[in-house]
């Protein structure tokens, strides 16, 4: 035991180190927080996007949006070309949910998309120009690329039934 680091009360500081931002706005009532933070070269966004104007009857195709923009083309670009300059300049695309309620008042719900993806500070112009691209114009109608994705996800989930029955 004495060979392994240990971590005192005392070495952990009292105060929580807080986090500077700024405030920018680039767009009316857009806001934007830019944190600048030692991350050796990698830029790391992260968007939020209220999903509580939807209406009811849309919301339950939201986990199928997420499954499907990541995996995608656009107007523009095949699926195979578009991943392929998606992934040479950057990490990718990750979508989720965030869904809570206010700490003050339980009765007021936020609904969120949230959308996070890096990419190395040399390639900013070109990875954010991707994903302007890929929010603005996807390409939901390549049937055998959507077809493709569906079967994945089927047998995805079919390993996942067999592996859990097997634990």
């Amino acid at each position: 035991m004495n060979i392994l680091p240990c971590l005192n009360l005392e070495d952990i500081p009292s105060v929580v180190e807080t986090v500077t931002h700024q405030n920018v706005n680039l767009m009316k009532d857009i806001p934007l927080m830019f944190f600048d933070q030692p991350t050796n070269g990698i830029s790391f966004v992260r968007i939020k996007a209220d999903v509580k104007s939807i209406p009811e009857e849309l919301k339950s195709y939201i986990p199928l949006y997420n499954l499907l923009l990541p995996r995608i083309g656009t107007k523009n670009y095949s699926y195979e070309e578009f991943q392929n300059k998606l992934h040479t300049n950057s990490a990718g695309l990750s979508i989720s949910i965030d869904a809570y309620s206010d700490i003050n008042n339980l009765s007021i719900e936020n609904e969120n998309l949230v959308y996070e993806f890096s990419f190395l500070d040399s390639n900013m112009t070109k990875a954010l120009s991707l994903y302007s691209e890929l929010f603005s114009v996807p390409n939901f109608f390549d049937l055998q690329n959507l077809n493709n994705i569906i079967k994945q996800e089927s047998v995805k989930i079919a390993n996942e039934i067999v592996n859990n029955f097997l634990d």
